[in-house]
């Protein structure tokens, strides 16, 4: 008699079972696929039913190799269902058999109920040699399975660079053996192993090529997110779950996307938009009822609005709600030391770090609690015990860091690490006090002991500047004056000027009517250079430390008064007093209708146009003399038909594009469906100006990764290298927001486009209101479609708005001109 196989497991079962009730033999053999292929559809109990008959059936007919095979798989079952002391206990006596096949595959089960339970080092010790065993038994599956989790235990230990090789042994196996599906996950595990290992790029690959052709599902989407995260390529996340909440179609996963936007936002410094996000997922996620994931929201919302110095009345009320055991809970903790420490109760601040102190808090937990006390002890007045205890903290993490046996703890500690040190820095070079800078900078050195993981762009960049200071105290200061202004003078005959550390390597002749503004950093003081092909002033203006803080509140409170509903007049206020402070320090007497702006790389990042002194003014900004000798030397953008292309996830984008593209004038428009990123490179090299509100993330690390969004996902600036047209307008994000990076280099989307062949840039410093974006955007084409170019007319778009829209002129604000 012939059983068909419906697809049902109790289906096929039953129809064994009435044939075949005398064979206990058949029953085993039958009951082992039947069982296995309910634990794969995840009918646990079932299968946990159906394993242990099979098993008792094979054991009565003295199948013993059957009946070890079918323990095997009940003990995985077993595993499933969350009992892995009762499946070690199965497999136990079975991997004491001799080296044959069915004890390999026991020792295999041992070490990934070993992983199951976090005992690593186990794990490793277990599966160490295992999968080589397996290869020489062609049995791939097993061999694929225990090199992946052998390759994953070795980077857990922290021997990164030795798992890359099972890693990539597991998936090449899984690939051979026609599993696409099962050789991503190894893949991953070799993306984040690579970014540990300080090769983004390779990361960035491997995880693309990993998930590359995947449906993927919501819960593969947050997934990827996590993984990006993990790998700590944190731009690429917040690309992903951009393209997430765009989506998703549900509340939970939208809120669960607006959750990862809000969480990254915040690590990233990007506090307003964090903020945002995090209020969205709490109420998103309150809506689907998943109260937990809400209340996590709620936190890092809390957490973001602390940054802004806009906490809430109940926000310490909300931090206190969250179970203290948890992840979240314990970064609950420590933002509400840090709004006590900021409301200016010491006191109550001291009380919950005396608290953290008695907990079972962890290594990041004790951080934390050592900067939130180094810091009481500075409000407090107690400068030398605030950096003697930021020193005996970093001392500490440094004994302790050779004994990390988790690559995840040892990257935290690297990262607090350099946060605690960049606090302790801070209070040194507000006392300068020397001798405490160069001592903690000494300690940071020596928390990069461990040889795989890279030190944190947060480490290298405060080793950089101490570098820089040194070399900046060891030399003449009027020897760097005497040099610039000989530079300068042979500038203005034509002379090529002499090799030398200042930055000009082209004529200041080229400046014409223009007055020239750049700035030079010494040791922690700025100098102000005014130039033109006359002669050089050079005065100093003031500490780096005070200006990057009044630069930082411009920032924050030019974002405050754009994302309020009104234009509070106090807000306003005290942009101004702000601003006015700024320009004090940093312009002296503007005497040209147009200005080259060369900014310290401290300030990098400041919308230049709220400078009172710019009023009436036109600003181009660079990073460099050179930059602008470049950019200046390209042909001006006559040609005015322009590309227009409106990204998702932009309310007013689409209208923007559609009131500005006209087809009359040559423009071409690209929204919806068809902004995709293949249309928008095969549209660039068509036009000499492009207009792309689109949202954006830099990468410091490769610059020419940094990446717009469309509505077929990234497009990278390296992508476009090669069609980068003359005039780039980025009308969305903070898109122009220039970063300092290693060596004091300016890197964002400005700098890479103007590098890429760019002549100018317009882009916001910081995030801009769609509607009133779109009115500034109108305002500017008119202006420049009548013959005005970039810089100018996006100067007389402020001021013609300053009159008629206060909303559009404010926001006008938040633009500036790169190149020429």
């Amino acid at each position: 008699m012939v059983t068909r196989n419906t697809g049902d497991p109790g289906t096929l079962l039953a129809s064994v079972e009435e044939v075949c009730l005398a064979d206990p033999s058949v029953r085993a053999l039958v009951g082992r696929i039947v069982g296995t292929h309910q634990r794969n559809l995840g009918e646990l109990a079932a299968s946990i039913d159906t394993l242990t008959h099979a098993r008792r059936a094979a054991t009565e007919t003295s199948q013993i190799d059957l009946a070890d095979e079918i323990a095997i798989t009940l003990a995985g079952a077993h595993a499933m269902a969350g009992d892995t002391a009762f499946a070690e206990e199965i497999v136990t006596e079975i991997a004491d058999r001799p080296d044959d096949m069915i004890g390999l595959k026991a020792r295999a089960q041992l070490g990934a109920f070993a992983s199951y339970v976090g005992d690593v080092p186990r794990q490793v010790a277990i599966l160490e040699g295992l999968a080589e065993a397996f290869v020489e038994h062609e049995e791939f599956e097993w061999a694929a399975r225990s090199f992946a989790n052998y390759g994953w235990g070795l980077f857990q230990l922290g021997r990164a660079r030795e798992s890359l090789e099972p890693l990539e042994e597991s998936r090449r196996i899984w690939l051979e053996l026609g599993s696409p599906e099962m050789a991503s996950q190894p893949l991953n595990h070799v993306a984040v192993a690579y970014a540990v290992l300080g090769r983004p790029s390779e990361a960035l690959a491997a995880i693309r090529l990993a998930n590359a052709g995947r449906e993927l599902t919501p819960d593969d989407r947050h997934g990827l997110i996590e993984l990006y995260e993990q790998a700590g390529l944190v731009d690429d996340a917040l690309l992903q779950a951009t393209a997430d909440r765009a989506e998703s179609t549900t509340s939970r996963d939208r809120g669960l996307a607006e959750s990862y936007l809000a969480r990254l936002s915040y690590t990233v410094g990007r506090y307003e938009q964090a903020a945002e996000s995090a209020e969205r997922a709490v109420v998103l996620l309150t809506d689907a009822d998943a109260h937990d994931l809400a209340a996590d929201a709620a936190v890092v919302a809390v957490a973001a609005r602390q940054r802004l110095d806009r906490t809430r009345l109940g926000d310490l009320e909300r931090l206190d709600a969250v179970p203290a055991e948890t992840r979240t809970g314990r970064f609950a903790r420590i933002v509400k030391g840090d709004i006590l420490v900021s409301a200016g109760d010491l006191d109550g601040a001291q009380r919950h770090v005396d608290a953290m102190g008695s907990a079972e808090v962890g290594l990041v937990g004790r951080l934390e609690a050592d900067r939130l006390q180094a810091r009481i002890l500075d409000e407090r007045g107690d400068h030398a015990s605030s950096v003697a205890k930021v020193r005996e903290s970093l001392r500490s993490l440094g004994d302790l860091a050779a004994t990390l046996t988790s690559t995840d703890l040892t990257v935290a500690a690297r990262s607090l690490g350099a946060t605690l040190a960049e606090f302790g820095i801070g209070v040194a070079l507000r006392q300068r006090d020397v001798s405490a800078l160069v001592g903690i900078i000494d300690d940071l050195r020596v928390i990069d002991a461990p040889p795989e993981v890279r030190p944190s762009p947060e480490v290298s960049e405060l080793l950089a500047t101490y570098r820089r200071s040194r070399r900046a105290t060891a030399t003449d200061l009027a020897d760097v004056e005497r040099e610039l202004r000989e530079a300068i003078r042979r500038s203005a005959t034509g002379a090529r000027t002499r090799a030398s550390t200042l930055p000009f390597d082209a004529t200041v002749a080229e400046l014409g009517s223009r007055q020239l503004i750049m700035f030079f950093e010494h040791a922690d003081d700025i100098y102000r250079v005014d130039a033109n092909v006359d002669d050089a002033v050079i005065e100093p203006i003031g500490k780096t430390q005070e200006l990057e803080t009044l630069a930082a509140k411009i920032r924050m409170r030019l974002v405050s008064l754009l994302a309020g509903p009104t234009l509070g007049s106090d807000h306003l206020a005290g942009l101004m007093a702000t601003v006015g402070r700024l320009g004090d320090l940093l312009l002296g007497s503007v005497s040209s209708d147009e200005v080259v702006l060369l900014p310290p790389p401290s300030v990098f990042g400041v919308p230049w146009a709220t400078l009172p002194a710019f009023s009436e003014t036109s600003i181009v900004v660079n990073s460099s003399w050179s930059g602008w000798v470049h950019a200046n030397q390209q042909s001006q953008v006559d040609d005015l038909a322009c590309l227009f292309v409106a990204g998702p996830d932009l309310r007013a984008a689409v209208a923007e594009v559609d009131e500005l593209a006209d087809s009359n004038l040559g423009d071409l428009g690209l929204a919806g469906s068809d902004a995709t990123g293949e249309a928008v490179k095969r549209a660039l090299p068509t036009r000499r100006r492009a207009h792309l509100a689109a949202h954006g993330l830099v990468r410091p690390d490769a610059p020419v990764l940094s990446q717009l969004v469309f509505a077929d996902g990234p497009l990278t600036l390296y992508e476009m290298q090669g069609s980068m047209p003359a005039e780039l307008i980025l009308s969305a994000c903070s898109v122009g927001r220039e970063r300092t990076y290693r060596g004091g280099l300016a890197v964002g989307f400005p700098a890479v486009a103007l590098a890429s062949g760019s002549r100018s840039v317009v882009a916001p410093e910081v995030d801009v209101p769609d509607g009133a974006t779109r009115r500034v955007m109108v305002r500017y084409h008119e202006l420049r479609r009548g013959g005005l170019q970039s810089a100018a007319a996006l100067q007389q778009a402020r001021q013609d708005l300053s009159r008629t829209d206060p909303a559009a002129w404010l926001t006008a604000l938040a633009f500036n001109a790169y190149g020429a």
